[in-house]
Parts: C-alpha cells; sequence; structure tokens
C-alpha cells in the first residue's frame, strides 16, 4: 500500500468518523432538547410553568426572524413571516377590535378581516395596488353589504340586503 492509498484510507475514516461525531451529538442535544421540553429534565432543571415577557421572537436556522409574539400599548399581536423574514400575516387585538391582516411580497395588504368595531364582521380585498377592492360587512342597521370598487379603489357597485 503507498503513501497516498493510506493517506486515503485515512482520510475516509476521518470522514467517517467525524459524521458519526455529528450525528451522535446531534442527536444527544435532540434528546436533551426534547427532555427539557416535555418536562423529563431531572427534578433540579425542572421546566418554567409560566414565561412572562413582552416580546417572543422565533428565528430560523439562519437567524432570519420568523414569527414575533408582542405587546404594547396599543394591544397584543402575532406577526408571521416569510423565508426572507417579511410578515405575511398578523393577527391582532387592538382597542378597536381584533384584525386579521394578510400581506402580499410587497408588504401590501392583500386581506384584511375585522369586527368592525361592535358594528358586525368587515372583510376587505386589495389589489395589488394596494386599494380596496371588494368589502364586505354587516352596516350599522345589520344588513348584510357588498361593495366593489375599481383598480383606483372607487366604489362603483354595491349590494345591501334590506
Amino acid at each position: 500500500m503507498t503513501i497516498e492509498e493510506r493517506v486515503a484510507e485515512l482520510e475516509r475514516k476521518n470522514r467517517r468518523l467525524t459524521w458519526m461525531l455529528t450525528v451522535a451529538g446531534g442527536t444527544v442535544a435532540l434528546l436533551v432538547v426534547l427532555a427539557v421540553a416535555s418536562g423529563m429534565a431531572p427534578a433540579g432543571d425542572a421546566p418554567l410553568e409560566i414565561v412572562t415577557a413582552r416580546e417572543f421572537r422565533l428565528v430560523d436556522a439562519q437567524g432570519r426572524l420568523r414569527a414575533k409574539l408582542v405587546t404594547d400599548k396599543e394591544g397584543s399581536g402575532l406577526v408571521l413571516a416569510d423565508e426572507k423574514g417579511q410578515a405575511r400575516a398578523s393577527l391582532a387585538v387592538k382597542e378597536e377590535g381584533p384584525w386579521l391582516v394578510l400581506i402580499d411580497e410587497k408588504g401590501k395588504p392583500a386581506v384584511t378581516i375585522c369586527d368592525g368595531n361592535g358594528g358586525g364582521g368587515i372583510l376587505e380585498v386589495f389589489n395589488p395596488l394596494g386599494n380596496s377592492v371588494v368589502n364586505v360587512q354587516a352596516n350599522k342597521e345589520n344588513h348584510g353589504m357588498v361593495a366593489v370598487c375599481d383598480h383606483n379603489g372607487e366604489p362603483k357597485r354595491a349590494l345591501v340586503g334590506e
């Protein structure tokens, strides 16, 4: 066996050993995380029953923000982000009531749903320009209403239940 063959064999064994140690280390780390998360940690390291904070951030393996749970003077909310870290959905409860907003790739609202500040639910659909083009809601007289707008958001047709 030549020196080159011996070096090649040692390199193969080294790669195999490194891979096996990485898998073993990852498995041990995963088992520790699962034990802590499921409450099976040793008695001295019991998991917290309550976590109190004003904000929680969830990041992916690359460190990009993927979700945020916050509370501030305006209310509380959950923001979900795409793989680029851009907000794509938001669920919030504010003084005027609950809101759900679905956001397009350009950061503009695509769909909003809210409770209408006590006046009944509202569903609003936006075009890619960010203009409201469809609005469905219960009006102040408790009748259903559907409004359709042009691409500039100007009302064109409405249907109101009487």
